[in-house]
């Protein structure tokens, strides 16, 4: 029995498309909601309750559509290696620029893929921020009244100037409009209150904006 196409480290079937070439696109349908409430009979479409209803189900449906999609990216980048990681980094909008080191590029590109679709939720930019500043010690939230927000990262060394730019730009675009959003940096025991945790000290290094 001939194997199905793009069972890794299995081999291929013959004739079968390569799953390292650029000619490959990976399709996620994002309008499942516009496009099952399009095929409405029109009848339909003039009730309220009706479309309501749909559209809820429909939705349901679209975000297990962008979960799975997701876990498949998310999987499919932490395989990727060099010119593979590179032609993932292509596909989401983010290139290797100057990340020589696979497991430095690596977080980039699996943030600028939840980056694409994320809402804009807490938890998202959170998990979004900490992939960039990783290797992180841990991130937090503070709010800005009345709708800003601090996000803050504690490492055990400072990011490199390139590291910071590439984090900030990614955060741009994560985080898009008026919305107030500060991005902090700090090390282990920097200057703060102090904390149960020791995170912050009152002789600390200051801590800067990313």
């Amino acid at each position: 029995m001939a194997l199905p196409p793009y069972t890794l480290g299995l081999g291929t079937e013959v004739n079968a498309p390569d799953p390292t070439s650029r000619d490959i696109v990976f399709l996620h349908d994002a309008s499942v909601v516009e496009d099952g409430l399009a095929l409405m009979p029109s009848a339909l479409r003039a009730k309220p309750n009706v479309m309501a209803l749909m559209r809820s189900a429909l939705q349901s449906a679209q975000t297990r559509a962008d979960e799975n999609f997701n876990l498949y990216i998310m999987g499919a980048i932490d395989m990727a290696e060099g010119d593979m990681l590179d032609q993932w980094g292509s596909i989401v909008g983010e290139p290797r620029g100057q990340f020589y080191n696979d497991e430095e590029y690596r977080p980039f590109v699996k943030a600028r893929a939840l980056a694409n679709s994320n809402d804009g939720t807490v938890d998202e930019l959170l998990n979004i921020f900490g992939l960039v500043t990783a290797p992180m010690v841990c991130v937090e939230y503070i709010l800005l009244p009345p709708g800003g927000m601090q996000l803050q990262v504690f490492r055990q060394s400072w990011m490199s100037d390139y590291k910071r730019g590439r984090v900030r730009r990614i955060m741009a675009d994560a985080c898009p409009g008026p919305r107030l959003h500060l991005l902090v940096e700090s090390m282990v025991g920097s200057f703060g209150p102090p904390r149960d945790d020791s995170k912050t000290l009152p002789g600390g290094p200051l801590p800067r904006f990313i």
